[in-house]
């Protein structure tokens, strides 16, 4: 088994020369140092053929691309402002100072952030836990792909607002309705694509762990800002991001083996289905999971 990462670095950080559509897409560079995305996909085509000169045809390969790639647009930067508003809290001066001190962060040379780099990180991770305190619900880190807000529980939180059970309940689908009326101040489209609850979709002993709401957006285009009635409308100053890519759903699972004709297409596979396919192209059956193999029993 072997796995490539290379695809995943050059499609976060060099998206914006691959898509001309990218705002951030810079011509005279891609004509400097050609397109790194399509570089990378070359080389791992390359690396992916010289490996299977050494399989046979009866070794069963797997070639499994976990998610595409396209341009990376989201509205997490504004979900703060959002949630400050439904509630009704000012933002404290010192989060003011922090965000002040991010933007100018971007504007310095790299060889002078990386000499601090590290504690430049230690400070931004620092969470503000006097405003929290105050809060009933705010915003926690979580990957590109998804923002996550978690609720202020009693008895969870140090000093939570919010009380389990019906009255989160509550809380959470009212915020909910609220979130899905946010749209794009330039064109009136709707911004949240889909929301999720962790209990629902991640059930188990450590859920308490994850933020308590992870948010869609739609991507398809470039987000400036926010709006809605209750909140009124922000349109940010600086919408850039650290990575131009990322990801999105779907991906490749390609299977050569005996006794599957070339050319047959195979089931639509999910992530966790492809443990059990692989322990039973081996003989081996998984208990204790959620996923199935996709392999037919005379197959195996």
């Amino acid at each position: 088994m072997i796995g490539f990462g290379e695809s995943h670095c050059v499609g976060h950080q060099f998206w914006h020369l691959h898509d001309p559509k990218n705002p951030k897409h810079n011509p005279e560079l891609l004509k400097e140092m050609g397109d790194p995305v399509r570089k990378i996909y070359m080389a791992l085509d390359d690396a992916v053929g010289r490996l299977l000169e050494y399989a046979d045809a009866a070794t069963t390969v797997v070639l499994h691309c976990s998610h595409g790639m396209s341009t990376h647009y989201d509205a997490t930067y504004c979900l703060d402002w959002v949630l400050r508003r439904l509630e009704g809290q000012p933002k404290p001066r010192m989060r003011t100072l922090l965000d002040h001190a991010r933007k100018q962060w971007k504007k310095l040379p790299l060889r002078v952030t990386e000499l601090v780099a590290d504690l430049a990180r230690t400070v931004n991770r620092l969470p503000d836990a006097s405003d929290r305190a105050n809060r009933l619900c705010f915003v926690v880190p979580t990957n590109a792909n998804a923002a996550g807000i978690r609720l202020n529980l009693v008895g969870r939180e140090p000093q939570g607002k919010i009380q389990p059970g019906e009255e989160a309940d509550e809380f959470v689908t009212n915020l909910i309705a609220d979130l899905e009326t946010l749209v794009e101040p330039s064109d009136g489209r709707k911004l949240v694509r889909g929301i999720v609850r962790s209990r629902d979709a991640f059930p188990g002993q450590s859920v308490d762990l994850l933020p308590d709401l992870f948010i869609l957006w739609n991507r398809n285009k470039p987000i400036t800002g926010v709006s809605s009635a209750k909140t009124g409308k922000l349109i940010a100053q600086d919408i850039s991001s650290g990575r131009t890519g990322d990801h999105r759903p779907g991906g490749l699972f390609i299977m050569r083996r005996n006794g599957v004709p070339a050319g047959t297409t195979l089931p639509r596979i999910n992530d966790e289905d492809i443990a059990p396919t692989l322990a039973a192209c081996l003989g081996v059956t998984l208990s204790n999971v959620n996923g199935h193999s996709i392999l037919r029993s005379g197959d195996q």
